[in-house]
Parts: structure tokens; C-alpha cells; sequence
């Protein structure tokens, strides 16, 4: 099918003394050929309403008079002023913010919208399954403005499937997706990828579908999933050679698989479009030892659900001050590895604090493990105990030796390690050039732990300022992701002494986000950007200060920056206020940091080797919260304005 569009769109705004804004002028949109095509450009610029525009779905404040009878479809003028005169003339959409009815099953669902039953007695059903008065009206509302003659002529016409092949089609579609027990399951029983596959097949089952449009359908659901669905509906449009599909994306691995024929751009109100050539990807199969990470509370259970995979000499690296002042901690741990490997652990001793992580106890800490290790003794399991630098510098250690073929535990001793470190791939060390120079995380993978460990004993013997430190990270998934939990990590921080069990609580929280983010964005691209909120400045500012300042303290520092040049003023004062009034967090422990040599810092950081800086906007707290925002708001800084930050930020704290 051959699709032509003339373009001129413009936005009507409630002000009448206000010009129409233009969202697109005399503007070509053309598929030539079936296959696979892409449409990119940033937020906001337009992507969703050219697809509304082409399936006659636009909202009311456009001006549809410049937007009908400028549809050519195989050469003849069409007039696309309706979603069923784009079903009708072969074209669907699929939106992501379109939602299934709560309380109907996903056979009801499909057979509601493609069986031929009267549509009278479908909208009872649906009526009677529904509790909430306000969502019967608008059933009801939305119904009733339909006159009798064109709901006849919608049953025959639309829904020409008898009900017995809408089923058998819906269980061969399912099948196709490896889903075929979900038929009578309810929403709110599905996970986000078995929604957007009922969404999808709802589209697949109209009968003369050509062209496909999928609105950042597959943005909220994990890598393996999305791979499965994009291989999925490829087979499909190829099987039936007739079809095209058109994808908006903001995710560069998912362009990949597509493999897009050509790609439309849209910017500054134009579109351009270009084949693309010499292009394609292989699908890697990269081993994982596992699906989730299991978290286990203290009194461990026994035994865990890990005993006998990892079998082989067995590992424990820690610092002399744990090892001396945690004895019957230790030996719990020392029990778990004993049970998983059937080994007694050998212990190794690293460095406390960043001192730790440094590269020259790298090799001294490989050497002793090979020392043990042998054709008849492998390596089974190493499991790190301490705070977030020797968490850092043991996952290294583990996925390097052998593939990583090992299982790796971590036992975080501190707060700042369990919210910050065990969950987030972060496995990695600082390096000292010959020049002098230091590069903090210089070299790492991303790798996730096999287990994790919680034992509040180490966390009781905390002092209230470590508590406070250790909920730093807390407060910044709060201010992104969540008001409550920003609101009760606040309060903790300045309380006198925090309660521990309320500390944890809040930490194991922050996983859930963390693990949810990095679920999508395993990379800390995109989305995932929030996980670095702050601590991109926080680290030039560990390495000015030569590590004197404590990583939370930097972070919160961080913070403040990000929100100066963000120009959240509001947010701003209530976090100053945090600094100074908490006893670990006052000014006299914050020193003048010295621009020069924090720009210089600054140009080293890896992960944005970008100019200008990405600041992140944050219109209020929890703003970030997932599935609502998935894509975050940037706005670009210079060096002029964050040392203008950083000055501002020194006059207040000093």
C-alpha cells in the first residue's frame, strides 16, 4: 500500500488574541513500498500527532480543516477524518498510552472490539461488570452519542469476525508470542509486555490492515520481552507482504532490531526522511546466570535457593575493622558460603574506604585467589563484606576472573552501600596514572550481583550522622521518583538519631526503583540517567577535595548543582536547608571548592563526554515516577553556568 500525505497542521490556542501555532507546514509524508520504517526527533516535537494526524485521530484544539482530503492511498484521494476511515482504508494505530478495561478479561476485550454481536448488548455486559459510578456515565456518555443507524452500519461493517475466529485468530496470535495462557486473565494479571501484546493483537486481528503505526508501544517493558515482540511482528509483516509498520522510538537498541527501511526525522516543524543502507544487527545471546536478584534478610534462610549451583572453592573479601569488629556476623556469612559451595571460605583483605578500590590492589587480590585454585579446585563463589568501595572493588574482582563464571554475593555493612551499590551493575576501580592524574571508576563492567545479604546487625552499630550520610541516595530517588519516600527520607535525615529499621525499609524501597529503572535501561542510558542524578559533579568533587569529603555529602552537593542550574528554587532552598541543619551535614563540613580545579575534574568525566553539559529538569518531586515519565527532561548548561552554580552554591554553604 502506497500512503501520501500533504501536511499543513496548526494548533489552536484557547486565547483568541493568540496566533495559531504551526506544528507543521507544507509538509510530505510518503510510504512507498511495504516494510519496517522509523520516525525520530526529540519530545515534544511532534511525533504522536503526526501519527493521530494520519489515522484520524487528532484532539480537538487542531485545526482539522487544514488536515483532510490530503490522504493519497494507492494514488486516490482519501478522506481520513476519522479512526474508522483510517481502519477502514487499512491503516491502525497503536498508542502508548492506551489502556485496557480493568474488569475484562483479555478474550472479552478482543471479542468486544472485533465480534459482530450488537454492539447494545456488549456495551450491557461491559456496564454491568463496572462498580465505579463516575466510569459508568462515562460508558454510558460515550455510547449514547451513537444514533442507531451507525451503530448498525459500525456492527457490519467493523466487525465482520464471527466470534468462534475471533477467538481461534487471538490463540494463534498468542501462541505466536509464547503467551497462550493469558486468555482469561484481567489487567491488572498481566505484565506490562503481555498488555502491550493484547494492545498489538487487538491491531493485528482487523482484517485489511496495511500499515501499522506503534506510538513508543514497546517503551515501558524489559530487553528480552521488547526483542521477542519486535521479532515477532517482523515475521508478521513479512508473512504478509502487503504490510508496513511504522515505529516511533526514542530507544537506539530497539532501531537496531527493527531495522528500519528508511526513517522519517522530524525538526523545527519539517520532515525529512532518508533510506537507510549498509545497515543491519546480529541478535547476541549473552549468558546470564540469572533472571532476578534474590535479597535475603537476616536470619538467612536455610538452605538458599543458590546451594549447590556454585560449587568450588569459595572466597570472602573484606577489611581488618569488619573482620574484628563483626566476628559473629562474619561467621554468618561464612556459614551461607560453606552451604553454597561446601568449601570453608578463604578470606581477603583489602583496604577500608576509596583506598580500597584503588588498581594496585587489584593483582595482589587476583593472585590470591589463583593461589587456591587448581584443576581440581575451581572457583565457586566470592561474596564481598563491607561499605560501597569494597562492594565496588569485589564485583570487579568477580567479573574478571574466569568470564565471571562465578557467583558473586555482597553484604553490604552500611547504609550508603545498600541503597547505592548493590543494586546498579557497579562493579568497578580507580586508577592512578604515572602522570598522577586519578580517574575514579576508571576501569569496570557492568555486572550484577548473584545474591544480596542483609543483616541489620551491621547496620545497628551505625552512628546517627552515618545513618544520615547513608540515606543520601534514598533522598535522591525520592526527589525523582517518588514525594513520599522523599518526604520520609527528609524527615529521618533531620531527625536526631534515625531509626535503623525505618532507614532499611527506606533503602530496600530505593531498590525496588533502582531495579525497576535499570530493568529498562541496564546501561544508565536514557531513563536511566536519573540513577546518576548529581553524582556526575559529586565525583569531581571527591577527587578536588582528595577524597577527604564523604560520598554522600558530595552527592547531596551534587544535588544542589544539578537543581541550581535546573532553576528549581524552591527545591533548592529546601535541600540547602538539609545541609545545614543536619549535624553530619553542616557547612563545617562542607570546604570551598575551587572552580578551576572543579571544571578541570569536570572535563574528565566519562559519562558525558559531551558538550554542553545535560542538566536534568525536575518540574516537581517525583516527577520521574515510573511508567508516567519515561524519557527525561533535559536542559543543556555551559561551564559558565555551573561555575556560576558552584560560586552561588559556596557563598550559601559558607
Amino acid at each position: 500500500m502506497v500512503l501520501k500525505r500533504e501536511i499543513n497542521l496548526y494548533k489552536t490556542p484557547n486565547d483568541v488574541n493568540v496566533e495559531r501555532e504551526a506544528i507543521f507546514e507544507e509538509q510530505t509524508f510518503l510510504i512507498e513500498e511495504p516494510g519496517i520504517y522509523s520516525i525520530e526527533g526529540p519530545n515534544q516535537v511532534g511525533k504522536s500527532v503526526l501519527i493521530k494526524l494520519l489515522v484520524g485521530a487528532l484532539p480537538p484544539n487542531f485545526d482539522k480543516e487544514l488536515s483532510v482530503s490530503l490522504t493519497y492511498i494507492n494514488g486516490k484521494p482519501q478522506k481520513i477524518n476519522s479512526v474508522i476511515d483510517a481502519i477502514n482504508n487499512g491503516m491502525v494505530a497503536v498508542f502508548q498510552e492506551e489502556t485496557l478495561v480493568p474488569t475484562m478479561t483479555v478474550r472479552e476485550q478482543i471479542l468486544m472490539r472485533h465480534s459482530n454481536p450488537k454492539i447494545r448488548v456488549v456495551s450491557d455486559q461491559l456496564i454491568g461488570r463496572l462498580w465505579n459510578e463516575m466510569f459508568l456515565t462515562m460508558i454510558r456518555n460515550k455510547i449514547s452519542f451513537i444514533s442507531t443507524p451507525d451503530l448498525e452500519k459500525y456492527e457490519y461493517r467493523y466487525r465482520e469476525l464471527p466470534s468462534k475466529e475471533v477467538e481461534t485468530s487471538l490463540l494463534e496470535l498468542l501462541n505466536s508470542y509464547g503467551h497462550p495462557d493469558i486468555t482469561e486473565k484481567l489487567p491488572m494479571e498481566l505484565s506490562s509486555g503481555q498488555k502491550a501484546i493484547v494492545r498489538l493483537i487487538s491491531a493485528q486481528l482487523y482484517r485489511n490492515i496495511n500499515i501499522l503505526f506503534l506510538d513508543e508501544v514497546l517503551a515501558n517493558i524489559d530487553n528480552d520481552t521488547r526483542k521477542k515482540i519486535i521479532f515477532n511482528l517482523k515475521g508478521w509483516c513479512e508473512e504478509n507482504h502487503n504490510k508496513s509498520i511504522v515505529v516511533v522510538t526514542h530507544n537506539k537498541e530497539e532501531k537496531l532490531l527493527w531495522k528500519p527501511k528508511k526513517e522519517f526525522k522530524i525538526k523545527n516543524r519539517k520532515i525529512t526522511s532518508s533510506k537507510i543502507k549498509n545497515h543491519f544487527s546480529v541478535h547476541l545471546a549473552l549468558p546470564k546466570k540469572h533472571d532476578t536478584i534474590p535479597i535475603y534478610k537476616y536470619p538467612y534462610p536455610t538452605p538458599l535457593i543458590l546451594n549447590n549451583k556454585y560449587s568450588g572453592q569459595s572466597f570472602m573479601i573484606t577489611t581488618e575493622n569488619i573482620i574484628s569488629s563483626y566476628e559473629d556476623e562474619i561467621n554468618h556469612v561464612k556459614n551461607i558460603l560453606i552451604d553454597i559451595s561446601g568449601t570453608n571460605p578463604e578470606v581477603i583483605i583489602v583496604p577500608s574506604g576509596e583506598e580500597g578500590k584503588n588498581h594496585e590492589n587489584l593483582f595482589p587480590a587476583v593472585e590470591n585467589i589463583l593461589n587456591f585454585i587448581d584443576s581440581k579446585n575451581k572457583l565457586g563463589v566470592i561474596a564481598s563484606v563491607g561499605g560501597g568501595a569494597l562492594l565496588n572493588f569485589g564485583g570487579f574482582v568477580t567479573s574478571i576472573l574466569f568470564r565471571g563464571s562465578a557467583a558473586y554475593i555482597v553484604v553490604p555493612t552500611n547504609l550508603t552501600a545498600l541503597s547505592d551499590v548493590v543494586i546498579g551493575s557497579k562493579t568497578s576501580i580507580n586508577y592512578k596514572t604515572l602522570d598522577g592524574d586519578y580517574f575514579k571508576n576508571a576501569l569496570g563492567v557492568y555486572s550484577d550481583p548473584t545474591a544480596i545479604l542483609i543483616d541489620h546487625n551491621f547496620m545497628d552499630s551505625l552512628n546517627p550522622e552515618n545513618k544520615r550520610l547513608g540515606l543520601v541516595e534514598c533522598l535522591k530517588h525520592g526527589l525523582l521518583q517518588d514525594s513520599d519516600l522523599f518526604s520520609k527520607t527528609y524527615e529521618l535525615i533531620l531527625s536526631k538519631n534515625p531509626n535503623i529499621n525505618e532507614c532499611i525499609s527506606v533503602a530496600e524501597r530505593v531498590l525496588e526503583f533502582k531495579g525497576d529503572v535499570l530493568s529498562r535501561h541496564p546501561w544508565e542510558t536514557e531513563g536511566g540517567r536519573i540513577l546518576r542524578y548529581g553524582h556526575v559533579f559529586a565525583h569531581a568533587m571527591e577527587r578536588v577535595s582528595k577524597f577527604t569529603i564523604p560520598h554522600p555529602l558530595s552527592v547531596l552537593w551534587g544535588i544542589l548543582v544539578e537543581l541550581k542550574l535546573a532553576g528549581h528554587p524552591d527545591i533548592f532552598e529546601r535541600l540547602v536547608n538539609l545541609l545545614l541543619k543536619t549535624a553530619e551535614l553542616n557547612h563545617n563540613k562542607c570546604t570551598k571548592i575551587n572552580c578551576t580545579d572543579f571544571l578541570k575534574e569536570l572535563n574528565k568525566e566519562t559519562y558525558y563526554p559531551v558538550r554542553p553539559y545535560p542538566a536534568i529538569e525536575l518540574p516537581k518531586i517525583g516527577y520521574y515516577s515510573f511508567p508516567n515519565k519515561e524519557f527525561v527532561l533535559e536542559k543543556n548548561v555551559s561551564l559558565e553556568e555551573i561555575e556560576s552554580a558552584v560560586n552561588y552554591i559556596n557563598k550559601i554553604l559558607l
